[in-house]
Order: structure tokens, then sequence, then C-alpha cells
């Protein structure tokens, strides 16, 4: 594992990172070595989001992204306290919902786990709005209030809780 480590910093050549990033790839879906593969070298998130920021070769980028998915979803709270941890100064997936304002909400992600059925539509509905706000992508406000629509129609009456969130944000963009 060391070794592929090292070859994923290797910034010589991009055909080494894109072979360390298959070998990665396949080491962890022929042994299992999933989730937790994160934490276990603390090193390995900070690298492959290193490489997603900075790789200009789109086939190693889609084996970056490939390897990312093998690896396992990502927990974003989870995620920034690991980055926390190693002290690094990468942006954790997690930071614009770190920002949101709904630590004292009972669904908040910190307070549910990702098993809840409410953890998804509760880390939507704190990103969604928020394009919502921000006037310079104006040209995505269809598409979010498309989302959140679709979404309450799906969940239908489990999503009342979430109208608070929403409906301000609504108003504030019809304006």
């Amino acid at each position: 594992m060391q070794l592929i480590m090292d070859t994923l910093k290797d910034l010589s050549s991009s055909g080494k990172r894109e072979a360390a990033l298959k070998a990665l790839g396949q080491l962890c879906s022929n042994t299992g070595y999933v989730v937790d593969s994160y934490f276990d070298p603390p090193a390995l998130l900070p690298i492959i989001t290193s490489i997603l920021r900075t790789e200009t070769y789109s086939h190693v980028l889609r084996e970056a992204l490939r390897v990312l998915g093998i690896l396992g979803a990502l927990d974003p709270y989870r995620n920034n306290s690991a980055i926390d941890q190693i002290g690094g100064s990468t942006i954790g997936i997690g930071t614009l919902l770190d920002s949101a304002p709904i630590l004292t909400d009972p669904l908040h992600p910190d307070q549910i786990g990702s098993s809840n059925e409410y953890y998804y539509p509760t880390i939507t509905f704190s990103a969604l709005p928020s394009i919502l706000r921000d006037s310079s992508l104006s040209h995505h406000h269809a598409a979010v209030v498309q989302a959140i629509i679709f979404i309450f129609w799906s969940f239908r009456l489990k999503c009342v809780g979430f109208l608070p969130k929403v409906i301000p944000t609504y108003l504030h963009a019809m304006r």
C-alpha cells in the first residue's frame, strides 16, 4: 500500500499515477478494502482529492473518480474530522454543509446516522437553498427548484419538517 501511496504522490508522470490508481482500485475491489481505507492510511483521501484538483489528464481524473467510487460513499462529517486529524489544508467535501445554520436542528446530519431515511434529504435541503441564495448561480436556480419539488413529491408528508428551511429561500429567490 505504501508503494501505491508514494506513486500517487509522484508528480513526474501521470502514467504512473494512473497505474497506481488502477492498482488501488483493483486492490480495494478484490479484497473488500473499502470505506475505512480512507482512514487506514490517513493521507489517502487528501492525495486523491489533490489529484482531482490538480490533474490535467482526463483519463487520470476518471480513474481517480472510479477509485473514489470503489472505496465507498463518503460521509462528509467523518471526512472533515479525518482531515482535521491529519492537519491537512484540503477542503473537505462537507465544508458547505458545516457552514449551514442548522446546528440546533434535531435532523442535523451529526445527530442522525447515514442509515436514517432523513439523512440525505437533510444534506440536500442544507446545500440546495444555498445555491438559490447565491445570485451568481442564477443559471442553476431552475434545476434546484425542480430538484427540491421532486424531493418533496417523492417524500410527501415526510418533508414537512424541511419546509421552514426551504420556503424562506424560495421567497427570497422569487424577489
